[in-house]
């Protein structure tokens, strides 16, 4: 998605407190987006699904739209599926349907990440 509305809908629309508290017991602390960036403090958004939802019908999504989300488990953190999980069913109360797509780790890692740091990206 180009429209950064859209993206800001989807990162106020996920209770990070939640899941730290549901998937990893409470010892992890919410996430920002993006991760692991220098200066993630500005993007800690607060949950507010009402902001969400306003964001996406600003952005001309009313009624929300489907997208494919690809989760695997990473070798560091063996709930990435859980935690997409949970995404997807926060995004889907704000309209957004999340089919999510099983991917091997080592697959993912090669076709995504490796090009990336060939490209110098």
């Amino acid at each position: 998605m180009v429209d950064s509305r859209v993206r800001k809908a989807m990162a106020l629309g996920i209770d990070r407190a939640a899941i730290a508290k549901a998937i990893y017991a409470g010892y992890a602390d919410p996430a920002g987006v993006p991760m692991l960036t220098k200066g993630v403090e500005k993007f800690q958004y607060a949950y507010d699904p009402t902001t969400a939802k306003q964001l996406l019908k600003d952005a001309g999504y009313p009624n929300g739209f489907s997208f494919k989300a690809i989760s695997s488990v990473n070798p560091l953190s063996a709930e990435a599926p859980r935690v997409m999980e949970a995404l997807a069913g926060y995004w889907q109360q704000i309209g957004l349907n999340a089919q999510i797509v099983t991917m091997d780790y080592n697959a993912y890692y090669t076709k995504n990440v490796v090009p990336c740091k060939t490209a110098g990206m």
